[in-house]
């Protein structure tokens, strides 16, 4: 699909027509303000604190309604890639009329926190195109052309789907995320986000989170068959302290394409929120991050989510390892289960 900022549901003749349930009319139409407001200040400044249980921020007539236009978006092949916030950036200014908070390089403030949980499909870092300075459009043929060159592009932080390009969904549904029971394993976040131009929509040259959270190290292992290409959520093993966690789950790497190409490979678990489903299953987020050469500075590399049950956690001693680290859970209590957090394993941390 190719799409520009006037068309971002796609070029007409490009594509067939969308799921008509996730179409760019009901999507507009949903997002239609409530009341008209002027332009958020972008400045930076801490969050209201997050409550332990997450149940009453989690409106889902808003934030599906945003997840399903990113994932639909996220379809597209812009015809200049550098224009990924701008294309979409008439339909945010309408959404800040139902968000009524900052909006941060396609993420919404109030939402954050899931938000952030994007998960990456074939998706790769950014790449332009240029001839004498100016970006080549995506269907440009060189005919080999020695003057054009290729650069890595900035287009956001890497903790915002459009620092990738690719697909990316989100791992929530009405069954997982439903419930009143959903805890947060961060806190104090103060998120930061520079721009372009005075368009607090458009372009972004600079963002960062600094925010207080557990990092685990963990080693991901390719478990394909020697000699095959294998999408990374089907073959990666996740190992903690020599322990295997066995729980069914989804990884994904956001700059590799979707494939995992070490053997193995060292990065640190941040866990984002534990949900709880009924009175024994849970669903555990946690975003993959890499080492910068500044001191407690990281950025986003991929993300990872199990689902499961009691039962299957009692036989999963790596995923117990990791969700203990967080916090204490109580199974017994009565109609639904409990969390009660650890902060006092959490650090202060930036991710850029």
């Amino acid at each position: 699909m190719i799409a520009s900022e006037s068309q971002p549901w796609g070029i007409s003749g490009t594509v067939s027509k969308p799921n008509p349930t996730r179409s760019s009319a009901r999507i507009c139409t949903l997002l239609q303000p409530l009341a008209t407001s002027p332009p958020h200040p972008v400045t930076q400044r801490t969050l209201p604190t997050l409550p332990s249980n997450l149940g009453g921020l989690f409106r889902r007539s808003l934030i599906d309604t945003w997840m399903d236009l990113i994932e639909l978006y996220t379809k597209c092949d812009l015809t200049k890639k550098t224009d990924k916030l701008v294309a979409i950036s008439a339909l945010a200014k309408e959404a800040y009329g139902l968000q009524q908070c900052r909006y941060l390089a396609g993420l919404w403030e109030r939402d954050l926190i899931f938000e952030l949980g994007w998960m990456s499909h074939m998706t790769h870092l950014p790449t332009l195109r240029l001839k004498n300075g100016q970006e080549l459009p995506i269907d440009y043929d060189d005919q080999g052309e020695e003057q054009c060159t290729t650069k890595i592009l900035y287009r956001a932080p890497s903790w915002s789907w459009a620092s990738v390009d690719g697909h990316v969904t989100y791992p929530y549904d009405d069954e997982n995320i439903g419930s009143c029971n959903i805890y947060p394993l961060i806190s104090d976040i103060i998120p930061w986000v520079r721009h372009r131009t005075e368009d607090l929509y458009g372009q972004v040259i600079y963002g960062d989170l600094t925010i207080s959270a557990r990092v685990i190290m963990v080693t991901l292992t390719n478990n394909s068959t020697v000699g095959r290409v294998e999408r990374v959520d089907r073959t990666t093993r996740v190992t903690v302290c020599g322990i295997d966690v066995l729980t069914p789950g989804s990884v994904c790497r956001d700059h590799l394409n979707g494939i995992f190409r070490p053997d193995s490979d060292e990065v640190l678990l941040m866990p984002l929120l534990l949900s709880f489903i009924g009175t024994d299953g849970f669903l555990f987020i946690a975003l993959l991050l890499e080492h910068t050469k500044l001191r407690n500075v990281y950025k986003r590399v991929g993300a990872l989510n199990w689902q499961g049950d009691k039962a299957a956690l009692e036989r999963d001693p790596g995923l117990d390892f990791i969700l203990s680290s967080a916090g204490k859970i109580q199974w017994d209590g009565g109609s639904c289960v409990l969390f009660q957090r650890d902060m006092s394993r959490l650090q202060k941390i930036k991710i850029v």
